[in-house]
């Protein structure tokens, strides 16, 4: 009798699952959901970030660069848990999507998506927009928004400059864009590795730049329909910067030739 307890202890403590049994499998690298990064240039935009952050997925890091707003934007931007830092480079949008850029890679995001923070993206739209580049193993995916409603909410001389685009994208790379001066983008981290270095735009020279080095570099972008509505607050679009897109879209075509003639692009895009 002396040995029995012995041996019911022993039976009672193999009965007892080990501790593991009760917390959760660890999952493999390659079953770890996704991390994306929501970048949003700023400019005097508190009450559109305001209606925007009701919209925006709770599973996203968020980080607003602020180009010296003057209004409330960055005090918004913290009350709601997002990152809100200065632009680097000078003060416009070219700046504020390079600054956004480092701040994302120097994180462990994979995926750094881009939309405008005066409400004219939805937020609603990006997890379709990365669906899209895993399946067809895209590196960069760029938004396409609806030219009706652009030429409603944006006017008519807004609608013009962006019909004269995508012809001049076919002449400067050989395809047409449907939309060269979007403000939505997904890019896999790799794309943003590669391109960043590249890209010294300070304004809205942005788009006309980033989709000339993808197609230099040989980065895979393709585009997906996206919504668009009415912003809030006023544009930052100017007469000016209407202008300025012709100048942007002329140098970068003549670049594009440049690259084509010479042979030096490596053109995968």
């Amino acid at each position: 009798m002396s040995g029995r307890p012995s041996i019911i202890i022993k039976q009672l403590l193999f009965a007892v699952p080990p501790l593991k049994a009760f917390l959760p499998a660890a999952r493999s690298n390659n079953e770890m959901p996704a991390s994306v990064l929501l970048l949003l240039p700023a400019l005097n935009e508190e009450k559109a970030l305001q209606a925007l952050s009701k919209e925006i997925p709770k599973k996203y890091s968020v980080v607003v660069v602020d180009s010296q707003s003057t209004d409330g934007t960055v005090e918004v931007a913290r009350s709601l848990g997002y990152a809100a830092i200065p632009v680097s480079y000078g003060r416009g949008k070219g700046s504020g999507v390079r600054t956004g850029m480092d701040y994302f890679l120097k994180g462990r995001w994979d995926y750094l998506a881009l939309i405008d923070c005066d409400y004219s993206d939805d937020p609603a739209d990006v997890e379709g927009a990365i669906k899209f580049l895993k399946d067809s193993g895209l590196d960069v995916v760029m938004g396409i928004r609806d030219m009706r409603k652009q030429h409603r909410f944006l006017g008519v001389a807004t609608a013009v400059v962006k019909s004269v685009m995508p012809p001049l994208s076919r002449l400067a790379i050989g395809r047409r864009i449907s939309d060269p001066v979007t403000g939505f983008y997904v890019f896999r981290r790799s794309a943003v590795e590669a391109v960043l270095p590249s890209l010294r735009c300070v304004d809205f020279e942005f788009d006309f730049e980033v989709i000339y080095h993808m197609w230099r570099l040989g980065i895979r972008f393709g585009e997906y329909p996206v919504n668009f509505r009415r912003r809030i607050g006023v544009t930052k679009f100017t007469h000016l910067l209407r202008l300025k897109h012709f100048y942007y879209a002329g140098k970068y075509t003549a670049f594009s030739l440049r690259d084509r003639i010479t042979g030096t692009a490596k053109i995968k895009a």
